[in-house]
């Protein structure tokens, strides 16, 4: 009995012991290989604390351990407890060597200790190592090298000096690997695992290159996370194949630099905001001087013409008189009705030669009304478009900062300047060039009608038989066209994405559309598209914009090619009739064939209006090459690409009314000559800066960040912010030389004006 009961208490002990911890006295940067004991019991490793503040790297590597036998290890702090699991299992990728950097040892004395407990339920080799991580504070513009994992994330320190108000964490990397750079608040734990990287702070996802700018009054000191992700899903379109169970995965590795740089404190804001406001005061001061001087001017040179206007009236009324006269005394002609007006609309416009008096029949009063429709339309549109507008986009800066995901918005990062909601506020602020120079243009183009107004009073001769008939419809609603410009392209860069990218499009088909309308109506007066056909047009062409940017099949890109081409040919048509024309087939049947058995040597077939003939087939070849191009290369960037023919388009039409200005020796003002010479200027400079992409919606954020370029003018403007203020120079500086350039004509007889 008394043998039973020893063995009893002999197994007893052992069963006890057996549970008893092993406890090892550990050392800093010691390699151990050991292997787990047997029924879950536990290892436990103890460290010193040398120093408060230190921090330590644990890192690990089992080659045994396995899904259903995983290595496990709790790391016991004084304020925490962190623990991983070797193979470590994300997205089915499997990892044998794992590391992990621990939060700082605050509240620690000299001589505390934290433990490392290892366990597993079937015993396993596995090797083990802890290190105190030199470096681990960085500095203001200096470069560090540091090299991380899938399965080995690092985080680092950063404190933001007192006289600083925002940092740009700067990372680059010549390896493609895909990687996710976190900006995080100084806590414990730290997110630092594919899983769970995007739960905290500010991340955006890279390649070769990662920018992330923040703010001191949102965190003055942090931690920036480097994670390695499983596999380039999150940085390119081509999605890879994920194993359906877990499968080991080879390390992929990622060498990056990292530099922390200090940017502008918020006084300094003041420096390019107040530079670029001074040269808007310079304009105006330029242009209030110019209409000072051209009043002076004015009154001088209508003092002498009214003489001249007089008597050219009279010698008229005097020539209109004997040619009645001698029409009604002859003979010959008693017989035929005496037309001393025809204003049948079908045969004034058939004429070889057109002039302006032909198309502007209809009484100035009702011209003015239709052409006024524009000005209300786009305002009323204005408030409805901007109101969701800003909405859309006040949610979406206020679920950005919330979030921290910088991936929904293509920013270059690289010279992003944040101020209070804007990540990029140099990118809002410099569209107030648009704003300033669309209210300018308003204002010149009231000051102008006030002008004419004053001067058809004196003289209402010139309002009815010289120059070109004025309406400030049109170039007024262009100038509401450029402010709001203005307003939405700064809305879309709180944000700028694939979403909303619409907002910064869509008024620039505006100004191309009325720039387009504005010319035509200079010498077609009473030829006047109505502003609810225009904008309908155009809302339809939006839509058709829109779907470009989620739809890119072969269907969709005939159906467009077909329907851009046909409205391409209604419009030739139009512009080459001048109105006369109506889409009747079996009328269009009739008149080929009489022409075609009336014509001798095929004559029928040599164009009436030769000069318009030119023009439309330039036109029509640039956009047929567009389409041809969109076919074939189906871009992605579908807004960007309908862009480009629009603007041309018009482009084209300026250049073509300049030319046959000259041909048909008609002077240009020089004050016109020094707005077009200051526009080319302007306009190429804006398509150079265009072309130099600092960021791209089309593509994913973190090959968009691989376009990123650090600023160019005064620390705060990049390529982009430039390519605003030069473009609104040129948009300025394009409609102003539009609305001057027939001021030659003023005192000219509207009959003897020539229409092209």
């Amino acid at each position: 009995m008394r043998a039973l009961h020893s063995i009893f208490i002999l197994i007893f002990l052992e069963l006890v012991t057996s549970q008893v911890p092993q406890v090892i006295p550990a050392q800093w940067n010691h390699f151990y290989e050991k292997e787990t004991g047997t029924n879950m019991s536990l290892t436990i490793f103890r460290f010193k604390v040398e120093k408060e503040y230190s921090v330590a790297r644990i890192i690990m590597s089992c080659n045994e351990s396995t899904e259903h036998n995983p290595l496990l290890a709790v790391f016991r702090e004084k304020l925490a407890i962190l623990s991983l699991q070797v193979p470590l299992i994300v997205d089915n990728y499997e990892y044998s060597q794992v590391a992990r950097t621990l939060c700082p040892f605050t509240e620690y004395r000299e001589g505390e200790a934290f433990t490392v407990e290892v366990t597993s339920s079937r015993p396993v080799n596995y090797n083990f190592r802890a290190e105190l991580v030199r470096n681990f504070y960085l500095k203001n513009n200096q470069k560090r090298l540091v090299t991380t994992s899938a399965s080995e994330p690092v985080y680092l320190r950063y404190d933001i000096p007192d006289d600083v108000d925002s940092v740009a964490v700067h990372v680059d990397s010549n390896s493609s690997i895909c990687m996710t750079v976190s900006v995080q608040k100084i806590g414990c734990p730290v997110f630092d695992l594919p899983d769970n990287v995007n739960s905290m702070g500010l991340h955006q996802t890279m390649t070769t290159s990662a920018t992330i700018p923040v703010e001191k009054s949102r965190m003055s000191s942090f931690y920036v996370v480097f994670v390695v992700n499983t596999n380039d899903d999150l940085c390119s379109e081509i999605l890879s194949i994920k194993p359906i169970r877990p499968t080991k995965f080879p390390l992929r590795l990622k060498s990056f630099n990292v530099t922390i740089e200090s940017s502008m404190k918020l006084f300094d804001y003041t420096i390019p905001i107040v530079f670029w406001a001074c040269i808007l005061l310079l304009v105006t001061i330029v242009v209030f001087v110019y209409h000072y001087f051209d009043g002076i001017w004015e009154r001088r040179f209508l003092s002498r013409a009214y003489t001249h206007l007089e008597d050219n009236a009279q010698e008229e009324r005097i020539r209109d008189f004997y040619d009645f006269k001698r029409m009604s005394e002859d003979d010959d002609l008693k017989d035929y009705d005496l037309l001393t007006d025809c204003k049948d609309m079908m045969v004034v416009r058939a004429k070889a030669h057109l002039t302006v008096a032909d198309l502007s029949m209809t009484p100035y009063e009702s011209r003015e009304q239709q052409y006024d429709v524009y000005k209300i339309a786009l305002a009323i549109i204005g408030i409805f478009y901007n109101i969701t507008v800003l909405q859309l986009i006040i949610s979406k800066a206020g679920g950005l900062r919330q979030s921290g995901d910088l991936d929904e918005c293509t920013f270059n990062f690289q010279c992003a300047r944040p101020l209070w909601y804007f990540v990029a506020f140099n990118n809002v602020v410099s569209n107030g060039g648009y704003v300033y120079f669309g209210a300018l243009i308003i204002i010149m183009n009231y000051c102008r009608e006030r002008s004419f107004r004053r001067l058809f009073a004196v003289q209402s001769t010139l309002a009815e038989r010289y120059g070109l008939p004025q309406h400030s419809g049109l170039m007024t609603a262009i100038g509401l066209a450029v402010i709001m410009e203005g307003i939405s392209s700064a809305t879309y860069h709180v944000c700028p994405n694939n979403i909303n990218y619409q907002f910064d499009t869509a008024l620039m088909y505006v100004i191309g559309m009325l720039g387009k309308l504005k010319i035509w109506s200079l010498r077609h007066p009473d030829m006047v598209v109505s502003a609810y056909h225009a904008f309908g047009f155009l809302g339809v062409f939006l839509m058709a914009a829109i779907a470009g940017v989620y739809v890119h099949n072969m269907i969709f890109w005939i159906l467009f090619s077909i329907i851009y081409i046909g409205s391409m040919l209604l419009v030739s048509l139009e512009f080459y009739f001048k109105g006369i024309w109506t889409l009747n087939i079996r009328e269009l049947r009739n008149s080929v064939r009489m022409a075609w058995a009336s014509s001798r040597r095929m004559s029928c077939i040599m164009p009436a209006y030769k000069a318009r003939f030119f023009v439309i087939l330039l036109l029509n070849l640039a956009n047929t090459a567009v389409v041809v191009y969109g076919l074939e290369a189906h871009p992605k960037d579908f807004l960007s690409f309908l862009l480009i023919p629009f603007i041309g388009n018009l482009f084209i039409y300026i250049i073509y009314y300049i030319l046959m200005k000259m041909i048909h020796r008609e002077k240009i003002p020089k004050r016109a000559m020094a707005l077009l010479l200051a526009s080319v200027i302007s306009w190429t400079c804006a398509g150079i800066l265009f072309n130099q992409r600092v960021s791209d919606w089309s593509k994913m954020p973190a090959i968009s960040r691989e376009l990123n370029k650090p600023c160019i003018f005064l620390n705060f403007y990049d390529n982009h912010d430039i390519w605003h203020l030069s473009s609104a120079f040129a948009i300025f500086f394009s409609f102003t030389a539009i609305n001057v350039i027939d001021d030659d004509l003023m005192f000219v007889m509207r009959n003897t004006i020539n229409v092209f």
